[in-house]
């Protein structure tokens, strides 16, 4: 089961030093029970090795956790967190009789979903006898800072419009949603005040696993982020959403009337794609339309064809689906080259009577295609691909293999066929200075199907046939072959996502060393979590250079 967290990070200095913001913790999480967290277990770290208080497992239920017959959803029924927290406070008051010098402590409790009835309790998720936690918080004390981490491992839910069920995860109510933020996000707020911080040195901030049902919330996060990092978060940060089904069927008559209103939404949609199979419906009834339009402010022209088909792609990118498309269009012209063309032409200026410049514009694109002046190329999108930047694909040619120094290509091949960190060496190598060697080559292909877990590039990891695919494109590139290199792979990871998938799942190991691991640690977490079946296998067409943060998961 493939779970997309939500995390809220904060980050400040403690105004009196590390011992008074620790001791300030059974405080900070008393106040979190009055409004939306109330603990059930805790694990933590003072230096002398892991310990627990309460069942961290995830099978024991807590000890006022109801699940009724059919609901997936746990329930929990007492006020019970104080026994954890002067548990807690026993162990830090313990603690702080000897120089401290870093303390983790994570937690696990119900947390409240509100609705228009009123507040409930929810525990964890147990769609298949596992215990899902539905929130848990983080936090790690240093003389230098307090970092705080409250994860909704449940693709965000329940401040996202996400339902969990028996059998998986499905589509909620938006609205409950934003009731859910509205509710949770200004009684998160009180955090900094209560561990004693620096106004000045607190920060906010967001990250989503990606995928759709997190990719909504972007705009509304970004809100709820300003606000924070101002102090002024409160009920009415986010404007209440439209219906869903409002939502869709505007977004549907936008994309049916046509013009710059449909070339808006379109462009909206590549940002911020959209599933309902009613809007890709809509998209698909455009892939022909050469009605032209602006397709990249603020001024570049081109068919509503062509951001037809970007949006459709962007959803499949979305999904996790990186494999290149081909599309046949009309090149994108911005003011400059149809001014050139125009002259080129001998055209008389466009119709003084437009003016509005989108409607100018477009009207001089027209013209220009009823000329036949404007090429129509077939070319490959993909995820880092710009409009702006589309230009007519050279055909293939064979790859002409230049002749290297005998030195040179042996040295290379060696480091390969050695495996262990020389071959991830050879290929960063020939990412940077192609050798288009015949034997080079061939290794490097061979290796496409390497699934090595290793670091791609100090701050991503995932598979080493990713590093081949890089190598292999950069070698393609340096003899004008313009063709992809087509690799699957198991979806690379940030190491912020690598470790919110191991919180997720209870992986035991370094993943509590959050934001601090090193390459050899994020290499063994990311084992883990691909043989626990999280990871998400994916495919891609690959050119030169490439991005492996773009690939990434964050």
């Amino acid at each position: 089961m493939s779970l997309k967290p939500l995390s809220l990070f904060m980050s400040g200095v403690p105004t009196d030093g590390l011992a008074p913001a620790v001791e300030s913790l059974p405080r900070l999480l008393r106040a979190f029970a009055d409004s939306w967290f109330r603990v059930r277990a805790a694990l933590y770290d003072f230096g002398e090795g892991r310990r627990t208080i309460g069942a961290w497992d995830v099978t024991t239920p807590w000890r006022d956790e109801v699940r009724a017959p059919g609901e997936a959803l746990s329930t929990c029924t007492e006020r019970d967190e104080e026994w954890v927290l002067q548990a807690l406070a026993d162990r830090i008051s313990h603690a702080s009789s000897r120089p401290l010098a870093r303390l983790e402590i994570e937690l696990r409790g119900a947390v409240a979903c509100v609705d228009a009835d009123g507040v409930h309790w929810c525990g964890r998720w147990w769609p298949d006898g596992t215990a899902y936690p539905l929130t848990t918080l983080r936090f790690v004390f240093t003389p230098e800072a307090v970092d705080m981490v409250v994860t909704w491992p449940v693709s965000g839910f329940p401040l996202s419009a996400t339902r969990p069920g028996e059998d998986g995860l499905a589509d909620g109510d938006p609205m409950s949603a934003w009731r859910q933020r509205c509710w949770t996000l200004p009684a998160i707020a009180v955090a900094p005040d209560l561990l004693g911080m620096l106004p000045a040195s607190i920060r906010w901030s967001f990250d989503t696993g990606g995928g759709a049902v997190l990719a909504v919330l972007r705009s509304s996060l970004g809100s709820w982020s300003s606000a924070l990092n101002q102090g002024t978060a409160g009920p009415g940060t986010e404007p209440r959403p439209a219906a869903h089904d409002d939502y869709v069927a505007d977004l549907v008559a936008s994309l049916h009337g046509g013009g710059s209103s449909c070339g808006e939404a379109l462009r909206s949609l590549i940002e911020r794609p959209d599933h309902d199979p009613r809007v890709r419906a809509a998209i698909e009834g455009l892939r022909n339309d050469a009605t032209p339009c602006l397709v990249e402010p603020p001024a570049l022209w081109g068919p509503i064809s062509l951001l037809a088909e970007f949006a459709l792609a962007a959803a499949r990118w979305d999904d996790g689906d990186f494999r290149s498309v081909t599309i046949q269009t009309a090149v994108p012209l911005s003011a400059k080259d149809m001014a050139v063309a125009e002259r080129s032409l001998g055209l008389p200026p466009v119709d003084s009577s437009f003016e509005d410049p989108l409607t100018a514009g477009a009207a001089r694109y027209a013209r220009l295609r009823a000329l036949q002046a404007v090429d129509i190329v077939e070319v490959p999108i993909e995820p880092t691909t710009a409009i702006s930047n589309l230009t007519p694909v050279v055909s293939n040619p064979t790859l002409a293999l230049e002749s290297s120094s005998e030195s040179a290509t042996t040295h290379a091949v060696q480091q390969l066929e050695t495996g262990g960190d020389p071959r991830i060496w050879a290929l960063e190598d020939l990412a940077r200075a192609p050798l288009a060697a015949p034997e080079v080559v061939a290794t490097v292909t061979r290796l496409l199907v390497d699934h090595t877990p290793c670091d791609l590039d100090g701050e991503t990891t995932g598979e080493l046939c990713l590093l081949a695919a890089a190598a292999l494109a950069a070698i393609r590139a340096s003899v004008g072959d313009a063709s992809p290199v087509h690799v699957e792979f198991v979806q690379p990871l940030s190491e912020r996502a690598l470790v919110e998938a191991a919180g997720a799942l209870d992986v035991e190991g370094t993943w509590a060393g959050r934001r601090q691991l090193d390459a050899d640690e994020r290499v063994t977490l990311f084992s883990r979590l691909r043989a626990h079946g999280v990871l998400k296998t994916v495919q891609a067409d690959l050119r030169a250079p490439v991005d492996f943060k773009r690939l990434a998961r964050h």
